[in-house]
């Protein structure tokens, strides 16, 4: 009589290690039963390292009509890759009170090298004056940035109004524009009165004081402000507003050049 005998299958034979890799960028090692992650590192690229020293330009005291002297930062590269600048610009509230006087910075900065901006301080105004370099490149670090700072003074033993020009630019005729603010600094050491604050001129009215700090004195060694509003006057032939609007074209007024513009009809 036969006996039935169960077949077993053979157990897969035991293998020394199997690899595999997840989706979450790991490479999973078997061995024997233990288990070994390694960080895969995919798609990554280098970076240039950039620093610029010092981060702060400050000028004690320069008075208006004047420059302060240069004064430099440095911008270092201290990767093994070259940098690429693809702008050195001054921003910021003051940003017109800054200028770049020289650079050797150029538009790339080899590894390990370094390059220089001067600014210089030229006061538009008394007070406290602030602004920003801004350095951009391809650091990972970008964009690099110096505060800038200074002290607009007057002249001791005089008095000054500054700026000495407001640009409003165009608006509408009719219509208000922006303001703009002049301040008037005493330089002496004795305080001085103040007769009158007035706009003269051919176009006067097209002009008006907002807002004024100043009274009918200035103490010695202070300022005080004017604010200056730009409002057209509805003089000579003005299209209707609707009209203006349907057809693309508007009576408008420059403040740089006190008369009347009519801008061209667009090609329809």
């Amino acid at each position: 009589m036969n006996r039935l005998v169960p077949q077993l299958s053979p157990a897969p034979a035991p293998s020394s290690a199997s690899a595999s890799t997840s989706k979450s960028g790991l490479l999973k090692l078997g061995i024997l039963g233990t288990f070994l992650f390694i960080h895969l590192i995919s798609g990554s690229k280098c970076l240039a390292a950039a620093t610029v020293s010092p981060t702060s330009l400050s000028w004690a005291s320069v008075a208006l009509g004047n420059v302060g002297a240069a004064k430099t930062i440095t911008l270092t590269n201290s990767s093994s890759v070259s940098l690429s600048i693809s702008g050195t610009t001054i921003t910021g509230t003051n940003a017109s009170d800054f200028f770049i006087s020289s650079k050797t910075c150029g538009s790339l900065l080899s590894p390990n090298a370094s390059c220089s901006v001067a600014i210089r301080f030229r006061p538009l105004g008394t007070g406290t004056r602030t602004a920003t370099l801004v350095i951009t490149d391809s650091a990972s670090n970008s964009p690099q940035k110096v505060t800038l700072s200074g002290l607009g003074t007057t002249a001791a033993g005089t008095m000054a109004a500054s700026p000495s020009s407001l640009a409003f630019g165009s608006i509408y005729a009719g219509s208000s524009g922006q303001s703009l603010t002049a301040t008037l600094s005493n330089g002496t050491s004795s305080s001085v009165a103040i007769t009158s604050i007035a706009i003269t001129g051919t176009n006067a009215a097209d002009f008006a004081i907002s807002g004024r700090t100043c009274g009918s004195s200035l103490a010695a060694f202070s300022s005080c402000t004017a604010t200056i509003l730009f409002k057209t006057a509805a003089v000579g032939a003005i299209e209707p507003a609707s009209t203006a609007f349907a057809r693309c074209a508007a009576w408008i007024v420059n403040a740089a050049i006190p008369r009347w513009l009519r801008l061209p009809h667009p090609a329809r």
